[in-house]
């Protein structure tokens, strides 16, 4: 049975409208899909198997002739990874916030295009005796309005953040400020991290830059382990973490040095790094060849 076929009866005497909706599709991709043939896309196999609450697998295998399908096995919450809660999150909210944009656009004063005639509809309602049923047709609409003032409650439902806020005693961190737990608030937070971070975050950024540029440019290894020996020069000595540009000038100096075969002292290697580019023109063969002073002679006291 092929995959059409097997839409085709899932999908029997329901409105198929609903389904692509529900699925994110156009009412007429469903119909080619059952009538036409065409075969989907992954994504929209799966969200088709989700929607009829039917394995995918099966679905999908044009040589299973079983039908019914076989009954989908529950998996609980705890079963779901991070990504798949959140998608499923994710669809339950848009789900939602499809009916509530429908629903307000029946009643949002600057799109009266696509009201319903609200008077028609009151004047039946307000025919309707108080002890007999509303009539079948306006019962949607009649129930609509009652809503109106609760709409609020519905549109702040949708946000995980404004539910969690609502239980906030019952969640994680229900000792905590709710306030401090906002996004608005977390990304202050983080704004306020970023601007100024621990000179020991700044550091292992730096570590990470090197360890990724080595992967790609291992002919540069000793420069990168040289970066990485001032960084942690830096935070043993509690010394501000140098930057890439001044990594680079010391790196150019020490480099200087190695070519002529000459360590620098101990109070070169405290200098600044200002004080390292002086030190490196002087040492540039174009100046000519680097030349040690001779040891002075004590004075005879």
């Amino acid at each position: 049975m092929d995959f059409a076929e097997k839409i085709r009866r899932l999908t029997a005497g329901k409105n198929k409208s609903a389904l692509a909706e529900e699925v994110g599709l156009r009412a007429a991709a469903v119909s080619d899909i059952i009538n036409k043939g065409h075969e989907p896309k992954s994504a929209t196999a799966l969200k088709l198997a989700r929607v009829l609450n039917v394995p995918l697998d099966w679905l999908v295998d044009d040589d299973r002739d079983d039908y019914p399908p076989p009954e989908q096995p529950g998996r609980s919450l705890s079963e779901y990874d991070d990504e798949e809660l959140m998608i499923e999150v994710a669809t339950r909210y848009r789900r939602e916030a499809v009916r509530l944009y429908k629903d307000l656009m029946r009643l949002d004063p600057e799109l009266k295009e696509t009201h319903p005639d609200w008077d028609q509809i009151a004047a039946k309602a307000l025919s309707t005796p108080l002890n007999q049923p509303l009539p079948p047709e306006i019962e949607r609409d009649v129930a609509l309005a009652r809503e109106l003032l609760m709409l609020p409650w519905r549109i702040n439902r949708l946000s995980p953040e404004s539910v969690a806020e609502l239980h906030h005693k019952q969640m994680p961190g229900g000792q905590m400020s709710p306030e401090a737990l906002q996004s608005e608030d977390l990304m202050i937070t983080y704004r306020r991290c970023l601007d100024n971070p621990p000179r020991g975050v700044t550091a292992i950024l730096g570590y990470l830059d090197f360890r990724l540029a080595y992967s790609a440019l291992k002919d540069r290894r000793d420069e990168f382990d040289y970066y990485r020996e001032l960084l942690l020069k830096a935070i043993e000595n509690d010394k501000p973490v140098p930057d890439q540009y001044q990594l680079t000038a010391a790196w150019d100096i020490a480099k200087k040095f190695r070519q002529d075969q000459v360590e620098p002292d101990e109070s070169t290697r405290q200098e600044s790094f200002a004080g390292l580019k002086t030190a490196a023109r002087k040492a540039s063969p174009r100046r000519g060849p680097h030349k040690t002073n001779p040891p002075q002679k004590q004075r005879n006291s």
